[in-house]
């Protein structure tokens, strides 16, 4: 995790404090539920309940013992007197250690949900204010069907919420409580203590582990992290090709005193948007080291752990970096309602082709082959002569004796119906007041 990508709630959630108060919460619940079995005496709670985790003094037990978690238990256990002997009971490294990730965890998906949230806020203001800017939709690229900009936008933010609730539920899969000892067999611990400590921690126990709970949780987590980055990518993608001259339909907000190149004064680049982009090229990454997690040898060997201490933190900052900064970009772009017409203009009115061809197909009774190619040739016509579709059509004379003139017309009305696209906004999660702007 770099400072530059992250935001202070992350950061907070994973620094070294953080990480010594959650195995301290973890191994001050194992205590409670060996007292609570009558080995400990309540002593040894006390005892603990006035420790101070000293990250300067872990680290030089470290080098010494080349163990963080037993140089951890020792410096905790160099303030406990004769009850240190009571700490640690029983337990082994991934006992403390995979327990008190599932407590980061949770407290940093709290964090990534909330970014998301404020994030689809965002996106559901842009489809409040757009309803109705009717825009040309694309597809492999190509001017398609007529859509709104607030369609797209509400259609963006389903996708973001989505992405969302699945890193959720990943969450919930992830994070278990896991006291099990050296192989997950109960062998040096009670499954009672288990119980204790998901009582007192609020997490379900696992349903099965070796020395470590399987890192097919895991992985899932960070996948569903990548899959999050790759919605907000494709947000951010959408503006970045927006904002393209050829478009000028979305711009990045821009500074005043910002500067778009270093050579060329002109330049107003999609610098944020395309950031967006790269950060989430990280993140599937990451996706696929926590993949390669998974297949560990017998009860478990080492070779996730270093990996872990790299990818968790920095996915989880990436993403709730990324969804704050689309946020803003989000609130704070241009959408140039003159050239979103302008582009919708570029069609010569071909984007009506579909209701014609319907017509011809339902009101004519043409075949679907002999109303495409006259649909076809009419839109070629009108687009290589740059005239408008809807006059190709009328002065086409096997056209016009198919359909009558009242039928021939709706066929160039408003692309969309205004009542359909409110119902779809309203489909989508767009509350509130819908601007009707045309």
């Amino acid at each position: 995790m770099i400072e530059r990508y992250s935001t202070k709630e992350i950061r907070d959630c994973f620094s070294e404090e953080a990480k010594y108060a959650a195995w301290l919460e973890v191994e001050q619940a194992i205590l409670q539920g060996w007292v609570e079995l009558g080995v400990a005496p309540e002593g040894a709670l006390q005892a603990v309940s006035h420790v101070a985790a000293d990250p300067a003094r872990i680290a030089e037990l470290e080098r010494v013992q080349r163990h963080d978690v037993a140089a951890f238990v020792t410096h905790i256990q160099e303030q406990m007197g004769d009850h240190g002997r009571f700490l640690h009971l029983g337990v082994t490294s991934s006992d403390v250690l995979d327990t008190a990730a599932s407590l980061v965890i949770r407290r940093a998906s709290a964090c990534i949900v909330h970014a998301c949230e404020t994030l689809g806020e965002s996106l559901a203001g842009v489809a409040r204010d757009h309803a109705f800017t009717w825009c040309i939709g694309r597809t492999h690229g190509m001017h398609a069907d007529v859509v709104t900009v607030g369609i797209r936008f509400a259609t963006l933010r389903d996708e973001l919420l989505n992405a969302s609730t699945r890193v959720e539920s990943a969450q919930r899969e992830m994070c278990v409580v896991k006291v099990r000892g050296a192989v997950g067999t109960y062998a040096t611990v009670p499954r009672t203590v288990e119980e204790s400590v998901a009582r007192q921690l609020d997490l379900p126990q696992v349903s099965s582990a070796t020395q470590v709970v399987a890192r097919d949780r895991y992985a899932s987590f960070v996948c569903a992290l990548a899959m999050l980055g790759s919605v907000m990518e494709r947000i951010a993608v959408v503006i970045r090709l927006s904002q393209q001259p050829e478009l000028g339909e979305l711009m990045e907000p821009f500074g005043a005193h910002q500067k778009g190149s270093s050579a060329m004064p002109h330049k107003r680049n999609p610098v944020r948007s395309e950031r967006i982009a790269g950060l989430a090229r990280v993140l599937r990454g990451h996706a696929a080291a926590a993949l390669e997690d998974i297949p560990l040898w017998f009860e478990r060997d080492i070779s996730h752990s270093s990996a872990e201490r790299i990818i968790l933190p920095d996915a989880c900052a990436l993403v709730t970096f990324m969804a704050t900064d689309l946020r803003d970009v989000v609130e704070n772009m241009t959408v140039d309602t003159a050239h979103i017409a302008r582009n919708l203009s570029l069609g010569h009115g071909t984007a009506f082709s579909q209701q014609l061809l319907f017509a011809l197909i339902d009101k004519a009774r043409w075949s679907r082959e002999d109303a495409y190619a006259k649909v076809q040739e009419l839109a070629f016509l009108a687009i290589s002569s740059e005239r408008d579709f809807a006059q190709c059509a009328r002065e086409d004379t096997a056209v016009m004796e198919a359909l009558p003139q009242d039928v021939l017309e709706k066929c160039f009305q408003a692309p969309l119906d205004p009542g359909e696209v409110e119902q779809l906004l309203r489909d989508l999660g767009i509350g509130g007041e819908l601007q009707r702007r045309a």
